[in-house]
Order: structure tokens, then C-alpha cells, then sequence
């Protein structure tokens, strides 16, 4: 539908547009994945910053071991394009759900997380009713204060519960140092991470010890992720943002390049001011960072957003196009239905982002 974009250059899109340079994605993949591997540890990024197949292929393509989902809804349209070994790094509840559940269980290899034995039961008796098994992983609470059991013995003890369930197969353990997402100060981030991180590795050796088959031990996001991989007795690490990258990201030293852009084209001018033909509801909540020297900042409203310049002479007039660096890729991408991927300019594929709107 979208192949009479391809060869295009940049400028010749309609905006606003969502732009992947080819080039520096695919460093930030080979980087990561380097890190990665040089300390042993497997990448199963996370898919619900970019929602798309296309870039999910390419990151198992580059030695991912598999792909970590915030939704059932995400893990459907992963698996229905061929993208096997699925983390769902949530909790899967209702009757409904549980339908969904099994019947992709049949199709790819997907493991859930849970934390409490109402979870366990369902999903038990779901996969019992179906003639599956359904792999799971325990969630521990390391410091986020969303979801997840204590670490230690209450761990332990869900994590026995699993075992000994029928219907379902105990995997391991997953967590998040979501937290230090907050910080800015690397020092900070990196000792919080580890800090949180042990909690999690101390379980796993509490549970093994207890005699349960711990073999994934799952955490890490892009904050963190050098910092998380370098914990002896982590397995895997779920970090995703990072391939495509942000200033959000940029401004807590994450050592990798901006590779996704908004193109937005100037439909308004005066001295001390240009509009463009994206707000909020283009970029998201964060705010963007423009590429263009001369621009005091940007303020986005529901359709529009204001470039406040600094230099009244700014050669910029109505129809020039202007690139953005997204404040934070997870609030941008699923506002759009596709990203052009671009080399040297020119567009060379053209990816639907086929997991958006998908919530439930």
C-alpha cells in the first residue's frame, strides 16, 4: 500500500512522518547486541516502544534469543508475523484473555509473568481446559512499586506454587529496575540498578536452592541494561528503546545514536515564531528536540507545534520541513500507523506499525 513511497528522499514526504535512519538503527542494534554478548548474557528486547514486526525481525536477526511484550495484544501480531519465543512482561487476567492466551500458546512459544496465586490458578485451569502448558515466570517488585511479589522468600514460596501447578511450567524469574529511570546522574543510575538488581539474583539463588528450576532470571531496561548485564546470575535482558533511541535516553547517557525522527513541515511564520504540522498528538507528551540551531525551545498543542526562535532572521519559512529528535520514543511511535526507513536519504522500506492500538 505504501510501495510508491519507496526511493523517495525525505524531503518528498508528506508530513508529519515517523523516519528510521537505517544506518544508525543498525548500530545501536550490532552495539547493544555486543554488549550483550561479550558478557554473556541473551537480548530479549523489549517491542512496545516501536510495536513493530519489521524491527522485531531485524533485532532476531542481529542474535536476539527471543522478544519481551507489554501486552497479549502486541504478542498476537508478533507471533502472527512469524516472531516466536515471547515474553509477555505483564500479568494476563480474565476469562477472555485466558481464550486468547491458550490459543496463541498453540501456535509460538509465549511465557507470562505473574504474582499472585489468583493468577496462577487461572492460568492453570485455562491451560488444563486446553491441553497446553503454559510457561511462566515469577515478577519481582525491585524497586518500581508497580507490579511484582518481594523479592526473598515470598518468592520463593510463588515460585514453588508454580512448580508444583499443574498446566503451568515454572521458568524463572523477571523484574525491573524501572526506578532509576528517574535518575540522570550515570554514577547514581548505575549503583541503584545494581543494587535493585541483587535482589533479584538473591532470589533466584534462594529458589534454586529450594530446589526450583530456575532458568531465566530476566530484567533490564535501557537505562540500565550495561549495568543490569554485568549482575552475575542475570540470564537476559528486555532492553528495547534503545535501538531507536531518544533525548529522553540521550540526557541519562545511554551510549547510543537518535535513529527515529519526526519530519514535520512549517505551515506558519513570524518573527518570533514558526508553526509545524505536529503537536502532542504527533510526538506525544514529551516533548521533542528540534534539529535546528536557533530555536529557543518547542511547545506542542493538540495539532501544532510552536517553534520559539531565538534568531528572528532564521531562514525558515512556510513549506520547509524540520527534523525532531523524540523526547521519548514509547510516547511517539504508536501514534503513527507506519515509519519510512531511510538510507542516505532515501526511503528503502516502508513499515506499517502493526501493534498499535493494541491494549488489551
Amino acid at each position: 500500500m505504501n510501495s510508491h513511497w519507496i526511493g523517495s528522499t525525505v524531503e518528498e514526504l508528506d508530513t508529519p512522518a515517523l523516519v528510521v535512519d537505517l544506518e544508525t538503527m543498525e548500530r545501536n542494534i550490532a552495539g547493544i547486541a555486543s554488549t550483550l554478548r561479550g558478557l554473556g548474557v541473551g537480548w530479549r528486547p523489549h517491542v512496545k516502544c516501536h510495536k513493530s514486526p519489521d524491527i522485531a525481525r531485524r533485532l532476531i536477526a542481529a542474535g536476539a534469543i527471543g522478544i519481551t511484550c507489554a501486552k497479549l495484544g502486541e504478542a498476537e501480531v508478533m507471533a502472527e508475523a512469524g516472531l516466536d519465543n515471547i515474553l509477555i512482561a505483564n500479568q494476563v487476567v480474565g476469562p477472555v484473555k485466558m481464550r486468547r492466551l491458550v490459543a496463541l500458546r498453540r501456535r509460538a512459544h509465549v511465557t507470562v509473568a505473574v504474582d499472585d496465586p489468583a493468577q496462577i490458578e487461572e492460568l492453570s485451569a485455562a491451560a488444563c481446559e486446553a491441553g497446553v502448558t503454559l510457561p511462566v515466570v515469577v515478577e519481582l517488585n525491585i524497586g518500581q512499586n508497580r507490579c511484582g511479589v518481594d523479592p526473598g522468600e515470598p518468592a520463593v514460596a510463588l515460585s514453588r506454587l508454580v512448580h508444583e501447578t499443574e498446566g503451568v511450567e515454572y521458568r524463572g524469574l523477571m523484574a525491573w529496575e524501572g526506578h532509576v529511570m528517574s535518575l540522570e546522574d550515570g554514577e547514581e543510575i548505575a549503583r541503584r540498578a545494581r543494587e535493585a538488581v541483587a535482589g533479584l539474583t538473591r532470589s533466584a539463588e534462594m529458589c534454586r536452592s529450594a530446589g526450583l528450576p530456575v532458568e531465566v532470571v530476566s530484567a533490564g531496561g535501557t537505562v540500565s541494561y550495561q549495568t543490569t548485564a554485568s549482575v552475575a546470575g542475570v540470564t537476559e535482558v528486555q532492553a528495547g528503546g534503545g535501538v531507536l533511541m531518544d533525548a529522553f535516553y540521550q540526557r541519562r547517557g545511554v551510549p547510543l545514536e537518535p535513529a527515529l525522527t519526526i519530519l514535520a513541515t512549517v505551515v506558519s511564520r513570524r518573527p518570533e515564531r514558526a508553526i509545524v504540522d505536529g503537536g502532542f498528538k504527533t510526538f506525544g507528551l514529551v516533548p521533542p528536540v528540534p534539529l535546528l540551531e536557533g530555536v529557543g525551545g518547542f511547545e506542542p498543542s493538540a495539532e501544532h507545534g510552536t517553534l520559539h526562535l531565538t534568531r528572528p532572521d532564521l531562514p525558515l519559512k512556510v513549506g520547509d520541513k524540520v527534523s525532531f529528535i523524540l523526547g521519548y520514543v514509547d510516547m511517539s511511535a504508536f501514534l503513527h500507523e507506519r515509519m519510512f526507513a531511510v538510507r542516505n536519504g532515501r526511503v528503502e522500506e516502508v513499515w506499517e506499525i502493526a501493534a498499535r492500538g493494541k491494549l488489551q
